[in-house]
């Protein structure tokens, strides 16, 4: 539950990183997207985990992004309140290489956003 809704990410504009958890039946699925707007820049939010205050989750890039296509991004994340503390690693390069951390501030409740086209 401290999870589920619209976390806002990284970046200004129309290039802002979205990330939207909901839930599927005992699990938890989403979508990240920035910009929003074009399917090149969506990406599905999968295997998600939560252990003791840790929580673990892949974004499925298929059509665009760094290195060879398919790929996935593996998710570390913190949830402190208001604030989910990231550090991604893509899977398909030494761990050294690419690795980013940022933060994403949320939830913001899904029912919140209905007016946003």
């Amino acid at each position: 539950d401290d999870v589920v809704g619209v976390w806002l990410g990284f970046r200004v504009g129309l290039n802002k990183q979205y990330f939207i958890f909901r839930k599927y039946g005992t699990s938890l699925r989403g979508i990240a997207c920035g910009r929003c707007d074009n399917p090149y820049t969506l990406a599905m939010i999968d295997e998600v985990t939560i252990a003791g205050d840790t929580l673990t989750f892949y974004t499925m890039h298929e059509d665009w992004g760094p290195g060879t296509l398919p790929f996935r991004n593996k998710f570390t994340a913190h949830v402190t309140e208001n604030e989910m503390r990231i550090a991604t690693q893509q899977d398909d390069r030494p761990e050294t290489e690419l690795r980013f951390t940022s933060s994403l501030v949320g939830p913001i409740a899904i029912e919140a956003t209905a007016g946003n086209n």
